[in-house]
């Protein structure tokens, strides 16, 4: 005999083996629920150029250079374009400046990444990955840099974020030329008159750069840069040119 559900007693077959008993009356264990594909599954290579494709748009690029997606590591290029996302959300640098392109080029061959600017607009900018670089694993990258760190060619930071020192870093060069550029429209510059910062007609070293010149003048004389590298009132650059107040 066997108690019900309800508790009242039942009687049953004892001829019943196990088996039939516990087909006939006992419920079957619910079945587990499989996980979702998505969730055991790691991310496959078109997922994470779906991301940085994604990660790019929300950050204002204007345009993504196949070579993003095709000559870098994407297991390497997505978490930085999630790293920027966090960057732009806080600052909004990209979607402030005239024009950012995310392009890869090897044209400066030291570098592992930089910024391309134009003259008359430090704002049309090219934010620039080299894939001798970037085409490394996640952790032959983050090893490299944190070489560089003990040697002091990089900032230190935190170990899980070592990837994303290079990004971090051009980014912030990209902060300063807004910020150049700003004060350089206080002091005149126009959308309409580009060339105001360019002596075009000069033939001299000193009338050659010109340009470069008043803009050390303008980072001399904002308050984050004079303040964060303890500059003095006046310094020489590169040229020994007296330069600031």
């Amino acid at each position: 005999m066997r108690q019900n559900e309800d508790g009242k007693t039942k009687f049953v077959n004892a001829r019943l083996t196990y088996q039939e008993w516990e087909k006939k009356y006992l419920k079957p264990a619910p079945k587990s629920t499989p996980k979702s594909a998505s969730a055991s599954k790691p991310k496959s290579k078109q997922d994470m150029i779906n991301n940085i494709i994604a990660n790019a748009k929300k950050i204002g690029f204007s345009d993504v250079q196949n070579a993003v997606t095709t000559k870098l590591n994407v297991e390497l290029t997505e978490p930085i374009t999630e790293w920027i996302n966090k960057l732009e959300d806080k600052f909004g640098v990209v979607k402030q400046a005239a024009d950012v392109r995310f392009c890869v080029s090897n044209s400066r061959k030291r570098a592992v990444a930089f910024v391309h600017f134009k003259l008359i607009d430090l704002t049309d900018e090219e934010y620039t990955f080299s894939p001798k670089y970037f085409n490394k694993s996640v952790k032959e990258y983050s090893e490299l840099l944190d070489s560089w760190g003990k040697i002091n060619w990089r900032m230190p930071g935190a170990e899980e974020n070592v990837k994303f020192y290079t990004a971090t870093h051009e980014y912030g060069h990209m902060l300063q030329n807004m910020m150049i550029l700003q004060t350089m429209k206080d002091k005149g510059w126009t959308a309409k008159d580009p060339g105001a910062f360019i002596n075009w007609k000069g033939i001299t070293a000193d009338s050659r750069f010109k340009m470069e010149v008043q803009i050390m003048e303008i980072r001399a004389e904002l308050p984050i840069f004079r303040n964060s590298l303890n500059l003095p009132q006046e310094f020489k650059n590169k040229r020994g040119r007296k330069l600031g107040n």
